[in-house]
C-alpha cells in the first residue's frame, strides 16, 4: 500500500516536472521568436551604414574619404553613443580595385537562409541572398547608382557582404571603384576617450 501511494506520488511529481518543462520549452520558444523579429532585421544594417557615414560626414562620399587615405586604415564611427572602429581596404583583384568597409553587425541576428551556395565562396557557405532583400539596402544601393548589386550572406560567419560592382571597372580602375560593404561581428572600441 505504501508502495502504491509513494509511485503515485512520483507519477505527479513527474507530471508536474514534465508540464514545467514543456511550459519553460514553449516560453524560450515564444521569447526567442521576439528577440528574432526585432533583430533579424535588416534595416538595422542600413542604419549601422548611415551611422558610418554620419560620424564620417566631413567626407561627402566613401570615394571621396578613400582618396585621403592609404590602403588600409581605421576610423572610428557611433553607434547611437557607442563607438566602433570601421576598417577600410583597398585591393585589386582582376584588374579591378575594391574598396571594402567593414562595420560592426551591432544586434543583428542571423539565422539559417536555405538556398544556393555562390559559386565562388561556396565553400564558405555563402548564399545571395534573394532580390525580396533589396528594398533594405535602399539607402545604400543610392550611393552606388551605376554600380551593380549583389548581397551575400552567411550565417554561420555571422558575415552579410553588399558588393557594388562599377560597370566600367575595367575602363578605368581607378576612377570606377567597386566596393563592399561588410557587416560582421564586432565589439564597442573604448581605446580612446570620446567627447
Amino acid at each position: 500500500n505504501n508502495q502504491k501511494k509513494k509511485k503515485t506520488i512520483l507519477g505527479r511529481m513527474n507530471n508536474e516536472i514534465v508540464g514545467e518543462i514543456d511550459a519553460l520549452k514553449e516560453l524560450r520558444a515564444s521569447l526567442y521568436e521576439k528577440y528574432l523579429t526585432k533583430h533579424f532585421n535588416f534595416e538595422l544594417l542600413a542604419g549601422i551604414y548611415t551611422d558610418f557615414l554620419r560620424t564620417n560626414r566631413s567626407q561627402v562620399t566613401i570615394p571621396g574619404m578613400i582618396s585621403l587615405y592609404s590602403n588600409q586604415f581605421y576610423t572610428t564611427y557611433f553607434l547611437g553613443t557607442t563607438p566602433y572602429l570601421a576598417t577600410v581596404l583597398q585591393f585589386n583583384k582582376n584588374n579591378e580595385h575594391w574598396i571594402n568597409i567593414k562595420l560592426a553587425n551591432d544586434d543583428f541576428v542571423y539565422k539559417k537562409f536555405y538556398g544556393d551556395f555562390i559559386s565562388e565562396h561556396s565553400h564558405n557557405k555563402w548564399i545571395q541572398l534573394p532580390t525580396e532583400y533589396d528594398h533594405y539596402f535602399q539607402r545604400i544601393k543610392n550611393d552606388f547608382p551605376e554600380h551593380q548589386k549583389l548581397y551575400y550572406y552567411n550565417s554561420d560567419k555571422d558575415r552579410i557582404e553588399l558588393k557594388f560592382k562599377h560597370p566600367r571597372c575595367h575602363d578605368d580602375p581607378l576612377n570606377n571603384k567597386n566596393f563592399i560593404i561588410t557587416f560582421e561581428p564586432g565589439y564597442p572600441d573604448y581605446e580612446e576617450e570620446y567627447n
